[in-house]
């Protein structure tokens, strides 16, 4: 049944000119914030535990939460949890032997000043517990807003009129429904209403039907004669007669959005099953499939996307379309309910993202997922969007008319468009074969692409299978897929004989390596891998393994590549090769790359290859060497810090659209954070390093900043370059200011506020703190400051390098600092005794040339500041010893330096 409409097409005309034009305007000031929006990545104050087997069924508890299990109750109590669910609605009657067991999987609530990261290390520590993980959180794909092109042109472009002459979706056998778990759909619209799912199960009074038609108004309601507020087809759900609204566990059977500011979901029922040959707005590629709203969010806020997919299966959705996804973090528990979805014979498609990125995004990298990469009306891959060999097809994204909400239509783009297109040639070919497994049906799909690697150069086996071509996925028989394995390494780590997390020379180690096959359907039972390293320092004892491959999944090599690590006389990095082979061909990923940090010692200064005016790296690694510091510059982040005296780490700044800078990854803080935790030293600078985290709510911002001795940091949206940089009283830049700096851009320079282990340590005029030097309770020191130390301009109140100076003898306090010295200085400090009580000698020896000229011996405490001077003058060739009385020094540690022939060595003293 349709609404009676009076002169249809010109209030469609006028309609759908307004629409476009307020949504490209709309759109255009929402991607020039966008990249500022905060994404949190994971929800706060909350966890998912899975507890083993046999450990007991819970109900839902809140306030005081027990197991009635000692080691359990006492983390609830530690961590004040305040609320215990499940962490997954399901119906039990559904649970197959094979399938992931979802009762044992909880969501716990604490108060969100405690760290998810914590909470969840804490609780996977316990013996009655599987795993615990923080909860990501998932966005809708956002999309472009480009300008009008043309009306459906990508039904053409996808040969929809030839599959049409083979199939209509609305002439199968069977109902086929495509779940649209997204925003909510306007479900009422004039396109969209006739083909809406009604659940039959909740029809009391046995009309055929749980909606109608009030007149004279022409609106849709639910039909009274069914409105009982009982389960009548016991899924769990009460009155759910056309769906289900999840956002924020709301008890609503309306998946209808709460706010037009959304319109989302409205607009991707369009594209998977609007109305077809109805004479009116647009059609569908799948022609009259039913499609199931969903909803699963607000405001592009997708809570509980993984609760309506489960909603979606469970209730017989034989495709569930998701134009959303999360960031980085493979979630355990998500991927559980993903497989839980297809277990129950549920096609999950997926789309990648708008990031124009290698990157993985959920659920569309998990195994068995159809990932969807949007193409634009030339098949060449969208501007945005994003590609890797995760992507299982592409299809049409680019400027695409479809339903929006209050009866209009607008054209938009991205793969949140690309998704349902697909998930719509899905369900078409599921309705034409309708005793097809959901295996048949995808290897149908995918195997019938048409390959467009000609046409993407540098894409090649990027964007799956190729562009979607309905018509021969309705007549191409005995479909195989491509023959092709792309491999990838997803992590690793490496285990070493005295499991200190540092491979030094003479240790015996071995790699831990997690790989994924990304190809559907293809594996290999017969795969060769073999490690090589050409570094001469690395004996691998035992460099081939053979193994196997699965299709579309994840796979280990563990403790399979023994190996000796060797001497080469400092820090080195040793590259190590994993070639594959194997009967399939390997499209992507038969030679992958690792590089392990051997033989730490000294100083580490990383910065990343990027170049600009907004890093210290070159400068901190000149001084240092110039310093006589065993020093090691690098690009590769190591992942341990472990043997290193000293960390110095430069990152940049992120500039106005946040496209600069280096960005940190959750392990490469993770490795901070752990070094750190074991009294590591580091000094850091960067434009907006904790609010970067914040802004992405990584799991242990708030730890990482405790460690530094922060307590808070703030983000200002603003532009703001050094007025006067003021060293902060009784902190090691004392005395010290700089008005100017090289460094540009000058964008989110990010404050804070010291906590009981920090100190303010430089104030930028009208603005706030933005450095704080921090000593710990785990012995660790650190110097964090939101400008580039190295692109200070020296003034006459303090220099670069007398702050760095101060920062290296801070870093320095309470570690055992061996003899630095140049390689080829020529000569060496002695200092005895040590500790000193009344007296010390200072030595100086070495090669005659090395130790004459201008020489200068001096004692610094630990600010870098001149307490006695014992030599300062020309001396001839020769070796010198200096007495010196201390007995009127305070007792502590201070550092003696002598400086001769343009080099300099260092050495520690301690005064007793």
């Amino acid at each position: 049944m349709k609404k009676l409409t009076i002169l249809v097409p010109i209030i469609l005309i006028l309609s759908l000119s307004t629409v476009i034009q307020g949504e490209k305007k709309e759109n255009r000031q929402s991607n020039t914030s966008e990249k500022l929006t905060h994404k949190p990545l994971f929800h706060k104050g909350m966890i998912t535990i899975k507890l083993k087997e046999g450990i007991g069924d819970f109900c839902k508890q809140r306030g005081a939460v027990s197991f009635n299990i000692p080691s359990l109750d006492a983390k609830a109590s530690n961590y004040h949890v305040s609320l215990l669910e499940k962490r997954f609605i399901y119906n039990p009657d559904k649970l197959k032997k094979g399938m992931p067991d979802l009762s044992r999987i909880y969501r716990i609530e604490f108060p969100e000043d405690y760290s998810m990261l914590e909470v969840a290390k804490e609780f996977a520590t316990d013996p009655n517990v599987e795993y615990a993980e923080p909860i990501p959180v998932s966005y809708l794909f956002s999309f472009p807003n480009d300008s009008l092109y043309g009306l459906q042109y990508y039904l053409q472009q996808v040969f929809a009129e030839q599959a049409w002459e083979v199939h209509k979706g609305e002439d199968g056998e069977e109902d086929v429904v495509i779940a649209i778990v997204d925003s909510g759909v306007d479900w009422d619209h004039e396109d969209l209403v006739d083909n809406l799912w009604q659940n039959l199960g909740e029809d009391v009074d046995g009309d055929g039907r749980v909606l109608q038609m009030t007149f004279p108004t022409g609106e849709w309601i639910f039909d009274p004669g069914d409105e009982n507020s009982i389960d009548d087809d016991t899924n769990g759900y009460v009155d759910d007669f056309i769906g289900w609204n999840f956002y924020y566990g709301n008890n609503d059977p309306n998946p209808i959005p709460g706010s037009y500011k959304w319109t989302h979901g409205t607009q991707m029922a369009g594209y998977a099953a609007a109305s077809t040959n109805n004479e009116i707005g647009v059609a569908s590629l799948s022609w009259n499939l039913k499609f199931m709203p969903v909803q699963a969010c607000w405001d592009c806020y997708v809570q509980q996307s993984y609760n309506a997919m489960i909603y979606a299966a469970e209730n017989e959705a034989d495709v569930i379309s998701c134009s959303w996804g999360n960031y980085i973090f493979k979630s355990q528990a998500n991927q559980e309910a993903v497989n839980y979805a297809q277990e129950l014979g549920s096609i999950i498609v997926a789309g990648t993202s708008i990031d124009n990125t290698f990157e993985l995004r959920y659920p569309a990298s998990y195994p068995g997922v159809v990932s969807v990469a949007a193409l634009n009306q030339l098949d060449e891959k969208a501007s945005y969007s994003n590609y890797g060999p995760d992507i299982k097809i592409s299809a049409p994204g680019d400027n695409m008319l479809t339903t929006n909400i209050n009866n209009t239509y607008i054209h938009i783009g991205g793969t949140s468009a690309s998704t349902p297109v697909v998930a719509a040639l899905v369900g078409l070919v599921k309705s034409c074969h309708p005793n097809w497994t959901s295996d048949q049906v995808i290897t149908q799909v995918l195997g019938t692409a048409d390959d467009i690697d000609s046409i993407n150069p540098g894409y090649e086996n990027l964007l799956g299978s190729g562009r979607i071509n309905a018509f021969r996925a309705l007549t191409d028989t005995a479909v195989t897929l491509a023959q092709e394995i792309s491999l990838d390494l997803y992590h690793w780590s490496f285990r070493d004989s005295d499991n200190d997390m540092s491979l030094q020379p003479g240790d015996t180690a071995s790699l831990d390596l997690l790989l994924r096959n990304y190809n559907y359907g293809v594996g290999s039972d017969s795969a060769t891998f073999t490690l090589i390293s050409d570094h001469p320092s690395i004996v691998i004892l035992n460099d081939s393994y053979s193994g196997s491959i699965p299709p579309d999944n994840y796979f280990t090599l563990e403790d399979v590549f023994p190996f000796i690590v060797g001497d080469a006389g400092s820090t080195y990095i040793a590259e190590f090769r994993l070639i594959t082979t194997s009967e399939k061909e390997i499209t992507w990923g038969d030679t992958l790359s690792i590089n392990l940090l051997i033989a730490p010692q000294g100083f580490l200064v990383f910065q990343d290859s990027l170049a600009g005016n907004a890093y210290s790296g070159d400068f901190i690694n000149e001084y240092l060497v110039n310093e006589g510091y065993n020093t090691f510059y690098t690009s590769q982040f190591p992942p341990s810090l472990e043997g290193f005296e000293a960390v110095f780490i430069s990152l940049g700044n992120f500039g106005a659209e946040l496209g600069q800078g280096t960005f940190f990854t959750m392990e490469t803080t993770r490795t901070i954070k752990e070094y750190l935790e074991h009294g590591g030293r580091i000094f850091l600078d960067c434009g907006t390093f904790f609010g970067l985290q914040t802004f992405h709510s990584y799991p242990d911002v708030e730890f990482l900043e405790g460690l530094f001795g922060i307590s808070e940091t703030y983000f200002p949206m603003t532009y703001n370059e050094i007025n006067l940089l003021t060293g902060c009283t009784g902190s090691i830049c004392e005395n010290l200011e700089f008005t100017d700096s090289d460094q540009g851009p000058f964008y989110f320079i990010e404050t804070m506020t010291p906590n009981e282990h920090g100190m303010a340590a430089f104030e930028e005029e009208g603005y706030g703190t933005v450095a704080i030097q921090g000593a710990g309770e785990h012995g660790q020191r650190t110097f964090y400051m939101s400008y580039a130390l190295g692109q200070l301009i020296d003034s006459d109140q303090g220099t670069r390098e007398e702050l760095l100076s101060r920062i290296v003898d801070w870093l320095l306090i309470g570690v055992e600092v061996p003899e630095f010295r140049v390689s080829g200085s020529g000569f060496r400090v002695e200092v005895y005794p040590n500790p000193a009580v009344e007296e010390v000698v200072v030595s100086v020896s070495g090669q005659r040339s090395a130790v004459s000229g201008e020489i200068r011996i001096c004692i610094c405490d630990l600010f870098g500041r001149e307490v006695r001077t014992l030599v300062d003058e020309l001396k001839s060739p020769g070796e010198y010893s200096v007495r010196m009385d201390v007995s009127d020094l305070p007792a502590g540690v201070y550092l003696v330096r002598v400086q001769a022939g343009g080099q300099s060595a260092v050495r520690k003293l301690i005064v007793q």
